[in-house]
């Protein structure tokens, strides 16, 4: 390997994997951290390379910090570790057990669409997932990535409604996307509640885009459910305050005109929404490179 072709590999990256392969990862990195250290290395970008390798390194071992509804957490794309209120941690975890006790051959299907696997290690969640999944915290896509993102949303969102639950807490803090194929986790199940059953608790960060009835008549409906996993797709498009009005003059209109209307039936506006995919956008895989 040449310095030179190995630190503009470097600089280009955005994760540790686009370097090396992570299950030799200390022998992959003692060997290109030795060839671009400026100790070594006087190429001009050299200590850039070499600062970028090392964060890149520390941000896999011991994860990207973020902060959700209760607190922080910490993600490298394979792991969760979520801190903050013990009881809101408990809640989420009897929640997330609850979801996995189901048997169903509709539910197995749907567990892809949450942790690998959640459990208390002292006072914070760790979760693992089987593939690797970052937040949407922060992050503006492409249409055709948006696209497929709120699609799978959707689809959760009616099986939670049919087995009798509203999560109650869909934020781009809490929601990852695999981006290999376009799927989503779930990792924070704090609010979730059964449907029509009262809702004490949501997300204070977020509370703008909870529609009127969270607060007229403070019960758990899909509603509530739907319009947060549309709220995100809006922001994700480009406009973090969930309204989407302005988007119609950069995006699709009939598409945004579907967003930023109020649907309740959860497994109507999913079949209502692949429709309109299936009628405004070309079927085909996009890479998602993040």
């Amino acid at each position: 390997m040449e310095a030179k072709t190995v630190i503009a590999a470097i600089l280009k990256s955005k994760k540790i994997e686009d370097l090396l392969d992570i299950s030799n990862m200390k022998s992959e990195f003692d060997t290109l951290i030795k060839l671009v250290h400026p100790d070594r290395c006087t190429l001009p970008q050299a200590h850039e390379a070499s600062s970028k390798l090392i964060i890149l390194r520390d941000i896999f071992e011991k994860g990207k910090a973020y902060t959700d509804d209760i607190g922080q957490y910490h993600t490298n794309g394979y792991f969760a570790d979520f801190g903050g209120d013990t009881d809101f941690l408990t809640r989420s975890l009897s929640n997330y057990k609850r979801l996995k006790c189901l048997k169903d051959t509709t539910s197995l299907h749907f567990h892809r669409y949450l942790p690998e696997t959640m459990e208390m290690r002292g006072d914070v969640i760790h979760l693992t997932f089987a593939q690797r999944a970052v937040p949407l915290y922060s992050l503006q896509l492409p249409q055709e990535h948006v696209n497929w993102i709120l699609s799978r949303m959707l689809e959760c969102i009616a099986w939670f409604s049919q087995i009798g639950y509203v999560h109650a807490g869909i934020t781009p803090e809490n929601i990852f996307v695999v981006p290999e194929t376009h799927g989503i986790i779930f990792t924070s199940l704090y609010h979730m509640t059964e449907i029509d059953r009262p809702l004490t608790t949501i997300s204070a960060k977020y509370k703008h885009w909870y529609p009127a009835c969270t607060f007229d008549d403070k019960r758990a409906v899909p509603l509530i459910d739907i319009e947060l996993a549309k709220k995100i797709a809006i922001s994700l498009l480009g406009d973090p305050s969930g309204s989407g009005v302005r988007l119609k003059k950069t995006h699709n209109k009939e598409f945004i005109d579907f967003v930023i209307r109020q649907h309740e039936d959860a497994y109507g506006t999913f079949k209502q929404y692949r429709a309109l995919l299936d009628k405004l956008f070309e079927k085909k895989f996009y890479p998602l490179d993040i």
